[in-house]
């Protein structure tokens, strides 16, 4: 629980830090919104890759007894399902679209990939850092 309560608040700092990346205007919503959509499902992409982590390693101690295989585990789970998320929804569904300042990579944006290396690390950081 202690994951999934960082990752809610380290995921809502990087949605709102990432904002200007986006083109809002294509959004029938509101910004609030759209943030705490996001959020929330940062938190279910987080708890989902976390059960596989702990499925893969065999251990819901991973954090401190495999980290680095645990890493490896949400870092190309949820990186992979990033770049199919935002193909997906930028391409196919226009669910929102990325401002000019968005740096690609294969026509995937960058921030959303990048978080998903910056927040399960930071999260790793903190849980080992005032573990119980």
């Amino acid at each position: 629980m202690r994951w999934l309560a960082l990752a809610l608040v380290f995921n809502l700092a990087w949605e709102l830090a990432q904002l200007g990346f986006y083109d809002l205007s294509v959004m029938h919503t509101s910004v609030a919104y759209a943030v705490v959509h996001c959020t929330l499902g940062d938190g279910i992409i987080t708890a989902v890759a976390y059960l596989m982590v702990v499925g893969v390693t065999r251990s819901r101690t991973w954090p401190y007894t495999k980290p680095w295989a645990g890493m490896a585990v949400m870092l190309l789970s949820t990186i992979g399902y990033t770049a199919w998320s935002e193909w997906h929804n930028v391409y196919l569904e226009h669910s929102w679209a990325y401002a000019p300042s968005m740096p690609l990579i294969a026509g995937i944006g960058v921030a959303p990939l990048v978080q998903w290396i910056v927040v399960p690390v930071a999260i790793l950081i903190t849980v080992r850092r005032f573990k119980p």
